[in-house]
């Protein structure tokens, strides 16, 4: 079984965000080998984030080319979330999956959407806040 812990690190010290958790595994696991692996977390995309994309970005394209929605999706995709991937030493196109990239790299996707559909179809889209009005 994985078990996941949130922790910062602060002045070399690790200061766990459920240490009394973290405890409660470490005694389930007492006598045996366990891996530790540590990395940069990053928070998963906001449910707010999705349906402002979905709802708003888009809607207002799909609604603006005639595709529609998952081919808009498919379609900006390809434009920007492009990526290589490494198999069998030679390297292949990609594109990532929106629902594998963070708040922030989707805030990044959906900004040059958003100058594609200003500049190049000519699309308003709204930020969040003007959205939500």
């Amino acid at each position: 079984m994985k078990l996941k812990h949130l922790a910062s690190v602060i002045d070399e010290k690790l200061i766990l965000k459920h240490r009394d958790r973290f405890l409660e595994d470490v005694k389930r696991h007492n006598g045996k080998a366990v891996e530790i692996t540590m990395k940069e977390y990053l928070p998963n995309r906001s449910n707010l984030l999705n349906q402002y994309y979905w709802g708003v970005v888009i809607k207002l394209l799909s609604e603006h080319t005639g595709f529609d929605k998952y081919e808009t999706h498919e379609l900006m995709k390809g434009l920007y979330l492009q990526t290589k991937v490494e198999m069998n030493g030679k390297l292949y196109d990609s594109v990532k999956s929106t629902t594998k990239i963070n708040n922030k790299q989707m805030l990044i996707y959906i900004e040059k959407i958003k100058q594609f559909a200003s500049e190049i179809l000519e699309v308003y889209i709204p930020d969040p806040h003007e959205a939500a009005n």
